[in-house]
């Protein structure tokens, strides 16, 4: 299987609010940082990637 686009949609944070993000696109070549507090959910993204690519 060859990726070339990724998607993320946003949901709902852990107290129920909305997230402001709604969706965000990563595209072969893009370079992007991701940032944010402790328990944010950074590390829990990636390792939803390694799932993914690893299937």
């Amino acid at each position: 299987m060859d990726v070339y686009k990724i998607s993320v949609f946003g949901g709902y944070g852990k107290d129920g609010s909305e997230e402001k993000v709604n969706e965000f696109s990563l595209e072969v070549g893009d370079i992007v940082s991701i940032v944010g507090p402790t328990g944010c959910g950074k590390t829990t993204l990636f390792y939803d990637f390694e799932v993914f690519a690893n299937q």
